[in-house]
C-alpha cells in the first residue's frame, strides 16, 4: 500500500514551502520571472494600499532582474517576493519616522529609499544610479522595441505606430 503523504503529492499541487512538512514533493518548477516578481510585488501594494513611485519602481526592477539573474534551485517562489515586500515596508515606516512626514500621502506611498538592494542582491545601493538605467518594452502593435528612463515606468505610452500601451517598469539594462 502506498504511504498516505506520497499520494498528496499527485493529487495537490505542492509549493515551495511546504517540502519540510511533506515527505515527496511534486518537482513542478516555481521559476517566476523578473515581470512576474514586479507583478506579485504590485499584488501586494495594491493589497495593502501602498502606490509605487516611478524611482521605486526602478530601483525593484533592478533588485529582481539581479536576484533573478543570480538565481539557483532555491529561488523563484513568491516568499522572496514578501520578503522584498515586509522588507521595504519597514524601511518605510522608519523613514517616515524619521522625517516626521506622516501625511495621507507619504504613509501610503513607497520610494526608491525605501528598497535595499544589498538586503537581497550583491548590488551596492550606493553604486546604483537610476538615472544610468533605461527600460525596454516591445509595442503590442509593431512589435518594435522603445527605451525609456524612469519616469515613464507604468505610465500610458503611444508608438508611432499609433498603439497604445503601459509602459512596463521590469526590463532594466544600464545604458
Amino acid at each position: 500500500m502506498e504511504h498516505p503523504k506520497a499520494s498528496l503529492s499527485l493529487e495537490f499541487p505542492l509549493w515551495s514551502g511546504c517540502c519540510s512538512c511533506i515527505c515527496t514533493t511534486s518537482n513542478r518548477p516555481h521559476d517566476y520571472d523578473v515581470p512576474a516578481l514586479c507583478q506579485i510585488f504590485e499584488r501586494f501594494c495594491d493589497e495593502h494600499e501602498y502606490r509605487l513611485t516611478p524611482a521605486c519602481r526602478g530601483k525593484l526592477s533592478i533588485l529582481f532582474s539581479q536576484a533573478y539573474q543570480d538565481r539557483d534551485e532555491q529561488f523563484g517562489n513568491a516568499r522572496f517576493v514578501r520578503n522584498v515586500f515586509e522588507d521595504t515596508q519597514n524601511r518605510h515606516s522608519d523613514r517616515l519616522i524619521q522625517s516626521g512626514c506622516l501625511d495621507k500621502e507619504s504613509l501610503t506611498m513607497f520610494d526608491a529609499a525605501d528598497i535595499c538592494l544589498s538586503a537581497f542582491t550583491s548590488l551596492d545601493d550606493d553604486a546604483v544610479k537610476l538615472d544610468e538605467y533605461r527600460w525596454t518594452a516591445v509595442c503590442p502593435g509593431c512589435q518594435r522595441s522603445k527605451h525609456a528612463d524612469l519616469k515613464f515606468l507604468d505610465q500610458a505610452a503611444q508608438c508611432s505606430c499609433g498603439a497604445r500601451f503601459t509602459f512596463p517598469w521590469w526590463n532594466p539594462f544600464c545604458r
